[in-house]
């Protein structure tokens, strides 16, 4: 959980929760005791959440009760089209998180205040030699996320870092390098999708 306040007591803080932890997903009643403790609503401004998995921000009782108590949410869910596979084993399906965006909508304040990531891009081969690139559902995505109003995107592409690298080995997932060629084609894609509905990404 960061926090972005100064020395300056008479200013009220940020909290985003969080960025390297799914806390929404994996630890909500830890997540909803650690904002009670640090960053109580009289202190607080905004909470942003960001997750994979928001089913617990609409029905874990103490994480839900304590959002109710700010002024202000947000939140930043990732949603790649992979969850349910190997990939994303412990990521619901897409079409489970987006039968919840009604509400979230509703509980979050308005579509203004959801960002969906699509994030990352992936160009992966599996074990069975099947490549793997989930570009493509973009184009089932964007028209449900216009549908409901929401009109903020964020992308980008897998980087490989160590902890990423150990579990694609450990999975016999190899890693298709691309040329930026194609990755600029693939951002000129996604751009024109994003513009077709109305989508600024």
């Amino acid at each position: 959980m960061q926090d972005s306040t100064t020395n300056d007591a008479a200013l009220l803080k940020v909290i985003s929760a969080s960025r390297i932890t799914d806390m929404v997903a994996t630890d909500p009643g830890s997540l909803a005791a650690r904002l009670q403790e640090k960053a109580p609503p009289k202190t607080t401004h905004t909470v942003v959440l960001w997750t994979k998995n928001p089913h617990n921000i609409l029905c874990e009782e103490s994480l839900r009760t304590q959002l109710t108590a700010y002024k202000q949410l947000f939140l930043h869910l990732s949603i790649t089209g992979l969850g349910g596979t190997a990939l994303e084993p412990r990521v619901p399906k897409p079409e489970t998180v987006l039968q919840m965006l009604p509400a979230l909508i509703d509980f979050i304040g308005g579509a203004a205040r959801i960002k969906i990531r699509f994030d990352p891009v992936v160009h992966f081969q599996m074990p069975d030699g099947a490549r793997v690139c989930n570009l493509d559902y973009f184009d089932e995505l964007a028209p449900i996320l216009a549908d409901h109003d929401i009109k903020n995107v964020t992308t980008s592409w897998v980087h490989i870092y160590g902890k990423v690298s150990r579990r694609l080995q450990k999975l016999g997932i190899g890693v298709i390098d691309i040329s930026d060629e194609k990755r600029r084609r693939e951002q000129e894609w996604l751009q024109q999708r994003a513009r077709a509905y109305g989508l600024a990404l």
